[in-house]
């Protein structure tokens, strides 16, 4: 799936891919001064995907699987950014940027 998910404005975000391959491929792009969080379970639920935060809110990425977050990656804005990924999955690669806390999986 080529698709770009943007997130309304003026609200936070929450985007879930729950099954597999559900945001395969999928640019994820985060509302401006609002938190958005990506959330992937299942097998290669954001394979090959981008998360692009906003530069004023935290953002952050949940790896609910093994493969879940397989060549994901995520863009820190200037806030929080983080990753969370079980031991033993496959990481997603974060680019922390300007970010005042970035955790990396």
């Amino acid at each position: 799936m080529l698709a770009t998910l943007a997130c309304p404005k003026g609200f936070r975000c929450t985007v879930e891919c729950t099954n597999d391959d559900a945001c395969s491929m999928a640019t994820i792009d985060c509302p401006d001064a609002h938190s958005c969080s990506l959330v992937c379970n299942g097998a290669a639920a954001c394979k090959d995907a981008k998360l692009l935060c906003a530069d004023d809110a935290p953002c952050g990425a949940t790896c609910g699987s093994t493969t879940a977050c397989n060549g994901l990656t995520i863009d820190c804005g200037a806030e929080k950014c983080s990753a969370m990924c079980g031991a033993g999955y496959k990481t997603p690669t974060v680019t922390c940027g300007s970010s005042c806390s970035c955790t990396p999986c």
